[in-house]
């Protein structure tokens, strides 16, 4: 079974470095806040 975090990276296509870090739903607003960052150190290129 996944995490929640680990689903919304799946559905999401999220890979390394990116990650879930938080998810927060208000069913009272039905809304789904999802927070996506990066490891630290991580390099990009443009």
């Amino acid at each position: 079974m996944f995490s929640q975090k680990e689903l919304f990276a799946k559905a999401l296509m999220v890979e390394k470095p990116w990650f879930i870090q938080e998810v927060n739903f208000d069913p009272q607003d039905g809304k789904s806040d999802i927070w996506i960052d990066f490891e630290a150190g991580s390099e990009f290129f443009l």
